[in-house]
């Protein structure tokens, strides 16, 4: 398959089909530079991805470029070895290998948005901690006390559960462990945070008015607030791609049996949509980018 698009030399940017081409007419004589850029994390263009070429009049000129791609791969936490420890493979199942080895449990594992790292929770050290490795499994460094680390969008920063005020907090931190500071300080129990696809906010759960319920918090620790008020038990928030809506699992406290359903909704509260309807428990949605 191959996109052709002909454009006079403005500069804008061409898209290009996987094994396709294009032809660019009407450019001038002279030294020109060629970029390709847009193509995804676990692929780079053989040699680098520009090019440096000198047009001729009446010369057709052809620039190449050879992507190549890594095989995708998957974390996932095992036992198969008599330790809980870290393993990655690829997604036709092919390549397993392990990539921790402490004494502790290492588990919870998160690739950092680039695929170059990968945050994980471990036990190594006794409590707790988060910390931050190749992908690889080379040069482990601790980040800060706690769990379930997520990546802001851009890979330069951290959220997780912390410790903190008598209960659990939720703390960010820059990618090498510098930086570290509690958004939320409160006595309560905050937990389960998410990233806003735009890096500017942090879904989280917390019990702080009584039940877990749904919160929002700016990313610089600013302006929390509630999502919305209900005599429910909320969890695992999940932000949609383009950042307007929340999916998460939640049941009444007022039903006559205990059903945890998947609900979405936008961050100010509004919009609220049940999605699920069954006796059995529904939770941990995830959407789809």
């Amino acid at each position: 398959m191959s996109t052709a698009t002909r454009c006079a030399s403005t500069g804008a940017p061409i898209t290009v089909d996987r094994d396709g081409s294009t032809t660019v007419d009407e450019i001038g004589a002279g030294a020109h530079t060629v970029t390709v850029g847009g193509v995804a994390s676990n692929c780079a263009a053989d040699g680098g991805p520009t090019r440096t070429t000198t047009v001729r009049p009446d010369e057709l000129l052809m620039v190449g470029f050879h992507v190549i791609c890594a095989a995708r791969e998957i974390a996932f936490t095992s036992e198969r070895d008599g330790d809980t420890e870290l393993y990655v493979v690829r997604a036709d199942g092919t390549g397993l290998r392990r990539l921790t080895a402490s004494p502790g449990r290492d588990m919870d594992p998160a690739w950092s948005p680039d695929g170059t790292r990968i945050a994980f929770t471990t036990k190594r050290d006794g409590p707790f901690a988060v910390y931050v490795m190749n992908a690889d499994g080379t040069n482990p460094v601790r980040i800060g006390s706690g769990t379930g680390p997520r990546w802001s969008p851009d890979g330069t920063r951290l959220v997780y559960r912390g410790t903190g005020d008598g209960g659990s907090d939720i703390f960010v931190v820059n990618a090498d462990g510098t930086g570290s500071r509690a958004l939320s300080s409160d006595p309560a129990f905050d937990v389960s945070p998410a990233w806003s696809p735009d890096g500017g906010s942090i879904a989280f759960v917390s019990n702080r008015d009584g039940t877990l319920q749904l919160y929002v918090i700016r990313a610089d620790g600013t302006n929390v607030r509630r999502v919305r008020a209900a005599d429910t038990e909320d969890g695992t928030p999940d932000w949609s791609p383009d950042g307007g809506r929340l999916a998460f699992s939640s049941y009444d406290r007022t039903a006559a049996t205990f059903q945890y359903d998947v609900y979405v909704v936008a961050p100010d509260g509004s919009g609220l949509v049940r999605l699920t309807d069954s006796p059995a428990e529904d939770y941990s949605p995830a959407w789809r980018p």
